[in-house]
């Protein structure tokens, strides 16, 4: 369990009571964690500004090989050296 725990970081943030308990009581419904939401939720942010990123660069620069980072949709870690076939072509 020590090496789960040595690639994670305490994250503490305000955010309003109400908008708490609410999120809160929703989590207990569908039999979630609370970390385990918001872990999602910045890994979705994350792999969606990167589509806004490619489509940007494609739209500025269109004949520049771009560079893509790959995120692990478990984690929302980047992993390196991953390729897709469809970047082959």
């Amino acid at each position: 369990m020590t090496d789960q725990i040595t690639n994670q970081r305490l994250m503490n943030f305000r955010i309003p009571i109400d908008l708490k308990d609410r999120f809160q009581d929703t989590c207990r419904r569908n039999r979630t964690r609370m970390t385990t939401e918001l872990v999602r939720l910045v890994t979705h942010y994350l792999l969606e500004d990167i589509k806004e990123q490619r489509i940007y660069q494609s739209q500025v620069y269109p004949f520049k090989a771009k560079e893509v980072t790959y995120l692990d949709p478990s984690t929302g870690l980047s992993v390196e050296g991953q390729s897709r076939w469809e970047d082959t072509y």
